[in-house]
């Protein structure tokens, strides 16, 4: 039918689309601002838009640095909700390990959750370099309590170099949602904002 071979395009060119902008200048189209916020870390290490309505953010210190997390709506299912984390990584804590290291980590595959990473991009985060990728992996939802059943998560990561250490942007959704959130993600890197270092 027509109306199959049109979806099945559809779908193709939504997953051949690149995901993010690059360095040489290219860059999603610009998301209307109303709906976004401003959030400035609590710390005021880094400043960026989220959205508007039904994100909670919390923040923390970690040994390795601080770290904000912004929690948005529970998946139709209620198993997982979508969440943003940022962690300035201090290379001056003993937690800190090396950008590139820590590049590899969250890229390394893992047989027993089915974790596999796609290809690292480059392009400008903040007027830096950064390292782009995403990761999907499978794990046992809700992790606290039964019954729970093998859900896939997809993950975005950025890492964005900063002063004394870097930042680790990453944003969590269920695979079945995951490209409803690359608009979300996208204007996170768009408008980030390094504040501070410590």
């Amino acid at each position: 039918m027509r109306i199959d071979r049109l979806f099945a395009l559809a779908l193709a060119l939504a997953f051949a689309a690149p995901a993010f902008g690059d360095e040489d200048g290219d860059e999603p189209a610009p998301v209307k601002p109303s709906a976004y916020k401003p959030l400035t870390s609590a710390r005021e290490t880094f400043a960026c838009d989220i959205p508007s309505k039904g994100w909670t953010v919390i923040e923390e210190e970690a040994p390795s640095g601080s770290a904000t997390h912004a929690l948005g709506p529970a998946e139709e299912d209620g198993r997982w909700r979508a969440a943003l984390h940022v962690h300035f990584m201090d290379k001056n804590q003993p937690g800190c390990v090396p950008m590139e290291d820590a590049v590899k980590r969250e890229r390394r595959s893992d047989p027993t959750s089915a974790r596999t990473a796609g290809a690292v991009r480059r392009f400008w985060v903040a007027r830096r370099s950064a390292r782009v990728f995403e990761v999907e992996e499978t794990r046992l939802l809700p992790p606290d309590r039964l019954p729970a059943t093998p859900s896939v998560l997809h993950h975005y990561y950025a890492f964005v170099p900063a002063g004394d250490g870097y930042f680790i942007i990453k944003l969590s959704t269920a695979r079945e949602t995951f490209v409803d959130y690359r608009g979300t993600f996208e204007q996170v890197l768009r408008t980030f904002r390094v504040l501070g270092a410590s």
